[in-house]
């Protein structure tokens, strides 16, 4: 078994020995140089991606509080309210415009009486105007900020 040892220490002590020199190299390319636009590019990106995070999460929030505000009994109260004068002001102003004035509840008409043509009111700062013709019912509506819109409604297609 000695010679066993002796044999392989003699070979390894035989084998040509080889190095290379050693070169120390920085791994951080803030050091190096070497990949450095990549890193800071990827740096930049991380922190675009948590600012963007945080931005949107504040939004979020922001709309949250809104609509936690709007959605009190007060506030949900008022707009139904809101919703329900808004519909019988519309229901009076169409019978208003397609009703003859000038009828008898039997149909007959009422001696001396003229169906009213025009009219205009106000509505929540928006002024309504409307004309009745033969064959249609021509409604307008100015806003605020002077935006009119036209609505046409022909009266003679309807059968009420």
């Amino acid at each position: 078994m000695r010679t066993v040892v002796v044999i392989i220490c003699g070979l390894l002590a035989t084998t040509a020995a080889s190095a290379t020199e050693l070169v120390h190299q920085f791994k951080n390319p803030a050091f190096s140089g070497q990949g450095w636009s990549s890193h800071a590019l990827t740096i930049d990106s991380i922190e675009k991606a948590r600012r963007d995070a945080i931005e949107a999460d504040r939004k979020a929030a922001i709309t949250k509080a809104e609509q936690d505000l709007l959605n009190t009994p007060l506030n949900r109260f008022m707009a139904l309210f809101q919703s329900q004068v808004y519909a019988q002001l519309s229901t009076q102003l169409s019978n208003n415009l397609f009703r003859n004035q000038c009828a008898n509840p039997d149909g007959t008409s009422i001696p001396g009486c003229t169906n009213p043509t025009t009219g205009t009111f106000l509505l929540d700062g928006n002024t309504v105007s409307w004309v009745k013709t033969a064959t249609e019912v021509i409604l307008t509506v100015t806003d605020a900020k002077g935006t009119i819109t036209t609505i046409k409604v022909p009266i003679a297609s309807f059968g009420f």
